[in-house]
């Protein structure tokens, strides 16, 4: 009986102190990752030729230092276990990938010697919820590509007043600098409509792609360029004013929003592209002004059996 006790209490103290390193430590499953496999609290690299990082593990901090860039490298894209990263002054460019999929990043600190930040840089960190562009960036490519579609944690997308590229709204809504073109919208903003302003004449790709809480958005006349996917996977969107001075609809601009009821496109347009309404499920019909001279191929694809009226020619 004795011996049954001693065991009992012996796994409990097992279990008990299996409990307690897994409560102080922030974040246990470092040592377990596939990224930082040394058992050291703090682990360095190279990240370029002039480039190197340093990763902590207990903060779950990752500091890149040195200077120019660090490369299209994809050493930390889908590492799950940094929760920051601060990239020092000297660097100059973010490259392609470079953090993509790193799911609970939350807090990025960028530096004023940075000039471009590449393609899906930050995709799908989705929960990053801010972040401030430094006053030196003349280039963002695509780089917050599904950042908050999955959990709509990014709210504000800021920009240093001294940028001269690169402006932001009070909504947190990223433009170029003399705001004509309207970049990226923060998905994790929680209104229900928009009202893009007078002024901006392109709706940038991908600009609003996935803006779930998104019912309805106004055009500005100003505007006159939708590119492709600007509003792909709006799935609350019903309806969207236009505006009167629309000439080009990009390929799957429109492109999944599933419950868009009607869309009138303005005498003007002249071009429609690839699948630019394709799963608009929701969509009861459709009318082509006659305006239009080009016309892709399935343009209202999956999106059940719509009315469409058309006197334009097609190519």
């Amino acid at each position: 009986m004795k011996k049954v006790i001693i065991a009992a209490i012996a796994i409990v103290l097992v279990i008990a102190s299996v409990y307690y390193i897994g409560a102080v430590s922030p974040i246990p499953e470092l040592f377990h990752d596939r990224f930082f496999p040394d058992k050291t609290i703090e682990e360095t690299g190279k990240c370029g030729e002039d480039a190197a990082w340093t990763f902590n593990k207990s903060k779950g901090e990752l500091v890149i230092s040195g200077t120019g860039d660090f490369g299209s490298s994809e050493e930390f894209s889908d590492c799950t276990i940094i929760r920051s990263v601060v990239i020092e002054e000297g660097i100059t460019e973010i490259g392609e990938n470079a953090f993509s999929g790193c799911a609970y990043l939350k807090n990025v600190s960028l530096p004023d010697s940075l000039k471009k930040i590449d393609n899906d840089a930050f995709s799908s960190c989705e929960r990053l919820e801010s972040i401030t562009i430094p006053k030196n960036v003349t280039e963002i490519e695509e780089p917050f590509l599904f950042c908050d579609v999955l959990s709509g944690k990014l709210t504000s997308i800021c920009v240093d007043p001294e940028n001269k590229n690169y402006s932001n709204d009070e909504n947190g809504v990223l433009y170029n600098k003399d705001k004509t073109v309207l970049i990226r919208y923060p998905l994790g903003n929680k209104r229900s409509a928009f009202v893009v302003p007078d002024g901006i004449k392109t709706i940038a790709d991908g600009a609003f792609n996935g803006a779930e809480n998104l019912i309805s958005i106004t055009l500005a006349d100003s505007v006159r360029n939708i590119q492709d996917n600007a509003f792909h996977s709006c799935p609350s969107l019903e309806a969207i004013s236009l505006g009167k001075n629309v000439k080009t609809i990009g390929y799957y601009a429109f492109g999944g929003c599933g419950s868009l009821k009607s869309l009138n496109l303005p005498d003007g347009v002249t071009e429609i592209g690839n699948q630019a309404f394709a799963v608009c499920n929701s969509l009861g019909s459709l009318t082509i002004p006659t305006s239009v001279k080009k016309i892709g191929y399935e343009i209202l694809q999956l999106s059940g059996k719509p009315d469409i009226y058309y006197a334009g020619t097609k190519e």
